[in-house]
């Protein structure tokens, strides 16, 4: 029996617990805010942490960690927590200026995603969606 599937059943039957507790993430825009940075600042710094010890994702929204946030001097309790919206990465565009071609931050998918105007973003752009719609200030505004 592969191991894959021992994993299944044994998770199926009830056997193995996977609640583990939701890593302690807050989200780009308080930290950005408490830090007076820009997010694509914060984006570009991403690419040289490690996840899971820098920064995680939760519920699909991308944010810096307590320890890292911490270690900054920032008051965590002033931070919103990370999750319910979706970081979405503009990888590409189209010809169609209502579209982008994004990637989830979280999971890796590519897909379009529906804009107001495609030639507000560049590549490399993260923004948040809830429900399919931008949620936070339009990408070139507080970028």
């Amino acid at each position: 029996m592969s191991e894959r599937k021992r994993k299944w059943e044994a998770v199926s039957e009830g056997r193995v617990r996977l609640e583990d507790p939701l890593p302690e993430v807050f989200g780009d825009w308080g930290v950005c805010r408490a830090l007076g940075w820009r997010r694509r600042r914060l984006v570009a710094l991403r690419k040289t942490l490690r996840r899971g010890v820098d920064w995680d994702v939760v519920d699909g929204e991308v944010g810096m960690t307590g320890d890292w946030c911490r270690a900054r001097g920032l008051a965590t309790e002033k931070l919103g927590r990370a999750g319910g919206c979706v970081s979405v990465e503009v990888v590409g565009f189209v010809a169609n200026r209502q579209l982008v071609l994004g990637r989830a931050v979280g999971t890796g998918v590519t897909g379009p995603v529906r804009v107001r105007d495609a030639g507000a973003f560049r590549r490399g752009d993260v923004f948040e969606v809830r429900g399919g719609a931008i949620v936070g200030p339009w990408p070139r505004g507080d970028w």
